[in-house]
């Protein structure tokens, strides 16, 4: 079955939409509702960059916490170990960034094209929740 420009557009649409953290979890959620049925192709991917929004989201959210651990280092009167933890955990959340939007251009560029994709590590797994095997 060949897919529409529509189908393809939104493949890859889902993915860029996976950037943007909280943005990207409730665009993939309503492009997967109003596509289940529709178009196996435009759910697959947008269940794909589902997965990847929400562990982005849920990643940001745990380096948040440490940041914020490492403001109470301040309070107890460690300010090196305060600046020390506050450059690393910028550092893991710069290199996470540029993680998920490699993968999430690497994702989109095949959506565009009419590719299917899976994320390696988690892409298995999201694809096997809801019982539907495709994409």
């Amino acid at each position: 079955m060949e897919l529409s420009s529509e189908e393809k557009t939104l493949g890859g649409l889902a993915h860029v939409a996976a950037i943007f953290g909280w943005i990207g979890v409730i665009a993939n959620v309503i492009l997967f509702v109003l596509y289940r049925e529709k178009s196996k192709y435009v759910a697959g991917h947008s269940k794909q960059a589902l997965g990847l929004s929400v562990i982005s989201v849920v990643v940001s959210w745990v380096l948040g916490l440490f940041g914020a651990g490492s403001a109470g280092l301040l309070s107890i009167g460690s300010m090196g170990a305060a600046v020390g933890a506050a450059l690393i955990i910028g550092l893991v959340s710069l290199a996470w960034g540029i993680v998920v939007l490699v993968l999430a251009i690497m994702a989109a560029m095949k959506g565009f094209k009419g590719e299917e994709h899976r994320y390696p590590l988690f892409g298995k797994a999201v694809n096997d929740i809801g019982g539907d095997k495709a994409a």
